[in-house]
């Protein structure tokens, strides 16, 4: 299973981002099954809330690509709060730390270079703070 992050699912829809056509060429070439958390949603509508078409498609793709959408529960909370303090430095935000605390052992999907960078560029690009959500 490869995990699919944020920032290559927004890419994968918003057509002014810079890692669209990679992120559309690269997921051509993946053939394992691909997983996500309710996190990455959240946070990927929220970055796509400048077009409810394109949410609505990314929804579509969601299930009609079969991505596998995991839940999350409370024990997986220590692991997430030791990877925020971790990487602070980065910084890394909630929903990467859900995303990798939650799945250890499953390659990440690689299409865009940081995860936190390219959300820090939609942030930037619609106009928002860089500071966080």
């Amino acid at each position: 299973m490869i995990i699919i992050d944020t920032g290559p699912l927004v890419a994968l829809f918003d057509k002014d981002d810079q890692y669209h056509n990679l992120c559309k060429k690269s997921l051509k070439l993946i053939k394992e099954p691909l997983i996500t958390n309710w996190p990455v949603l959240t946070e990927s509508m929220y970055l796509l809330s400048f077009s409810p078409v394109a949410q609505d498609l990314c929804l579509e793709f969601i299930e009609s690509a079969g991505i596998i959408v995991r839940g999350g529960d409370s024990q997986e909370m220590p692991r997430i709060q030791q990877l925020m303090k971790q990487y602070k430095d980065l910084p890394i935000d909630f929903t990467d730390a859900s995303i990798g605390g939650a799945s250890p052992g499953l390659v990440f999907c690689g299409a865009v270079p940081s995860a936190t960078g390219a959300k820090r560029n939609h942030r930037q690009q619609r106009g928002q703070s860089a500071a966080g959500f």
